[in-house]
């Protein structure tokens, strides 16, 4: 039998101050892989584009500072196998979280079982990422450090000891998901993007601005979907700030994302925004508009490469507010959303840093701005998007997108 105790600063106020104890007859082989505290191992800070191409990382003393280990093209893992197992998972897991790009390059059989499958299963595709260009070593990076960030941090194995001795607690935050819709014909995409996130503990709020909706239909689409969601019907003469605030005022959760009905997001996108509130502490964590798909073009493009994982000046850089997640009691603080019905996302997240909460931009993966070239709120010309572009694809590529 273990015994594990949980005697963290952060895991205490998890738990009203009292010191939990959990008794374990099965300890999970994960479980015995050092974790790390995210507020100090993390991506904050990295740089997206490599500096040496590669870092061969044999274990034992010398090897190079963490930060160092980072800004590689990757670093390849030639640990002997028969090495400590679960020392050598935790300091894997342990670069991944700040960005590292680690292949594991001799036998790593043994570390499946520690590190987590998808975790392990990203780091042994040596043939992938020795290959990998600018772009998709990004996104193995994206992959990795989310994989790490939330199967082994402290508070990711607090949830796994827990989860294993059947004890319920509140490690993971309720994010509600507010849409505000003013377009019935585009309800049932809202419907799959809520329906794609893989983040556990969701509740949705539907805010149907004005006429045309047909409420039992709606209803029922949101019915149809795995958490509780719920519709509220503001008259179509209010602005859309006052849209979020009535959507807020339904809403339950400790945090709030912020969706718009046209655009697309990947499964994991919620679980990007959740990770980068906990490691950056942040009032405000959000996306800028990195990919965008332009409908008259027929194209993709990519901008702003390589300014993600940074905290921002919100008079002067902005975040994207289709893509952004709140700290609910800083957007109460701040009185809410201004009646606007223009420039609303950004006064509240001005607001907000007004009040001294921070704002923190991480990754542009898994979300898509979908530009249709009609009954946008932020009226721009493709033009706009193209001429900052650094990287463009034909048709509407999800994949380069991160979104599939």
């Amino acid at each position: 039998m273990a015994v594990i105790v949980a005697d963290t600063v952060n895991l205490l106020d998890q738990f009203g101050g009292e010191i939990p104890g959990v008794a374990l007859t099965e300890v999970p082989t994960m479980m015995s892989v050092p974790s790390f505290d995210p507020v100090e191992t993390n991506p904050i800070g990295r740089r997206a584009a490599p500096d040496p191409p590669v870092l061969r990382d044999e274990g034992g003393g010398g090897r190079p500072p963490a930060r160092t280990l980072a800004r590689a093209h990757h670093v390849e893992d030639w640990t002997d196998p028969l090495a400590d197992t679960h020392e050598r998972a935790g300091e894997l897991a342990a670069a991944a979280a700040l960005g590292t790009v680690v292949c594991i390059a001799k036998d790593g059989s043994g570390l499946e079982t520690y590190l987590g499958a998808e975790l392990h299963g990203l780091m042994a595709d040596a043939e992938h990422i020795r290959s990998a260009g600018e772009h998709e070593r990004e996104a193995l990076s994206i992959a990795m450090r989310r994989a790490a960030l939330r199967d082994h941090s402290r508070r990711g194995r607090a949830r796994q000891v827990l989860s294993a001795a059947g004890v319920a607690a509140p490690l993971l935050p309720t994010v509600t998901v507010l849409v505000p819709t003013r377009r019935p014909h585009l309800l049932a995409n809202v419907v799959e993007m809520l329906g794609r996130q893989a983040y556990p503990h969701l509740e949705f709020v539907v805010a149907l601005h004005g006429d045309g909706f047909d409420r039992q239909d709606a209803e029922a689409r949101l019915a149809a979907l795995q958490h509780p969601g719920r519709i509220v019907r503001v008259p179509p003469e209010r602005p859309l700030g006052e849209v979020l605030n009535a959507g807020l005022e339904a809403a339950n959760g400790m945090l709030v994302a912020k969706f718009d009905d046209d655009d697309e997001y990947g499964p994991h996108h919620l679980w990007d925004l959740v990770l980068a509130a906990e490691y950056s502490g942040a009032a405000v964590v959000g996306k800028t508009s990195e990919y965008v798909y332009l409908a008259g073009e027929d194209c993709t493009v990519r901008r702003f490469a390589g300014i993600g994982e940074r905290y921002i000046d919100p008079q002067r850089q902005t975040l994207t507010g289709a893509a952004s997640l709140f700290r609910r009691e800083a957007i109460e603080e701040a009185g809410g959303w201004p009646a606007m019905g223009v420039g609303e996302d950004k006064a509240v997240v001005q607001d907000i840093a007004a009040q001294g909460g921070t704002v923190y931009r991480t990754h542009g993966a898994g979300f898509l701005a979908m530009r249709h070239g009609r009954d946008h709120t932020w009226d721009a010309a493709d033009s706009y998007f193209l001429e900052q572009a650094s990287d463009t694809r034909p048709g509407c590529d999800r994949h380069f997108a991160g979104i599939q």
